[in-house]
């Protein structure tokens, strides 16, 4: 007898449904076998250890939620977020983004305040000195510089109006643009 056909037979005994013939052929077998006579020992042991345990009570809704357990499980998987390794690590990955853009950020914004310092800084001193060789220069009244000036403060204000016209933006000539489209 094949291993499946005895599996059918042990599961009829158990529950009592043997038929005569079918119940010759089970106690032939196990006979026969003695590992098989030795597994159904061990099973008839173990029915019997089942049927002295004490009976819990079921709960009401419990063959509900074994079914909707079972439809859970066997349903196509959605696509929801898991809380999976890789989307937890993505998280912190992202947050290490986030916190390093964050701080280049910081280090960027101070670095052009101190640039913005720096310029405030120089164009104070810039004015200063403008400042200085003014108020020296006004109170020799003659016009002639006095022998406090150095020479290069002298020569920046002569310089003024050239420094400072290059500086200005220049008018395009519009007779010449038009000249020069027309060719």
């Amino acid at each position: 007898m094949n291993a499946p056909d005895f599996e059918n037979l042990k599961l009829k005994a158990l529950q009592g449904n043997l038929k005569p013939e079918e119940q010759e052929q089970f106690e032939k077998v196990l006979a026969s076998d003695l590992a098989a006579r030795s597994d159904w020992e061990a099973e008839m042991a173990l029915d019997k250890l089942i049927q002295q345990l004490p009976s819990t009570p079921v709960s009401s809704n419990f063959t509900t939620r074994v079914l909707q357990a079972v439809r859970a499980e066997n349903a196509p998987k959605q696509a929801r977020p898991a809380a999976s390794w890789f989307s937890i690590f993505h998280w912190f990955h992202l947050k290490r983004w986030l916190t390093g853009g964050a701080v280049a950020t910081c280090i960027l914004l101070l670095a052009w305040n101190q640039r913005q310092q720096a310029i405030r800084n120089d164009l104070a001193q810039s004015v200063v000195l403008v400042s200085d060789v003014a108020a020296r220069l006004l109170e020799e009244p003659s016009g002639k510089p006095d022998s406090t000036l150095e020479p290069s403060d002298v020569q920046l204000l002569q310089d003024f109006d050239a420094i400072y016209g290059l500086t200005q933006a220049q008018d395009a000539d519009v007779a010449l643009l038009a000249v020069l489209e027309t060719r």
